[in-house]
């Protein structure tokens, strides 16, 4: 692990927290032992790149319920057991602080605004009055 360059470290550990997020065994300790180190070492190594694990597993969570909460194909409770909360109300504290926003919102507002994969917003989820696109512009996108 000496060899990583700086960044590498929290990338590594990002990749390991999104391979393991599902499972309920995202901890520094199962994380650590993966990557061949002990839980400090990494503690120190992710200080050296000015960040810490809690931060890195909150944005891995943060990106994957952007994600999932978009695409739909997933209840939110679906989402929030999925990226390890315990349960819905602990899951919608943590995405209110990271968006500012509740998950029902945040999907509401995807929902007019347009898919960010390139699909267009339904035109029945557009509110009353407002128009698709004006023409020549390219419709709403998230």
């Amino acid at each position: 692990m000496n060899s990583l360059r700086k960044g590498d470290v929290a990338e590594s550990v990002r990749r390991a927290v999104e391979e393991l997020l599902g499972s309920g065994e995202v901890s520094l300790g199962r994380i650590a032992r993966d990557m061949a180190t002990s839980p400090r070492s990494l503690q120190r190594r992710l200080a050296r790149e000015e960040t810490h694990f809690g931060a890195v597993v909150d944005q891995v969570r943060e990106k994957l319920a952007r994600h999932h909460l978009r695409n739909k194909q997933r209840t939110t409770t679906e989402v929030a057991l999925l990226l390890g909360f315990a349960d819905l109300s602990s899951f919608s504290r943590a995405f209110k602080r990271w968006t500012g926003e509740s998950p029902a919102a945040f999907r509401s507002r995807q929902a007019v605004e347009g898919c960010p994969c390139g699909e267009e917003a339904s035109e029945f989820l557009q509110p009353q009055g407002v128009e698709d696109s004006t023409p020549g512009e390219d419709p709403p996108r998230c």
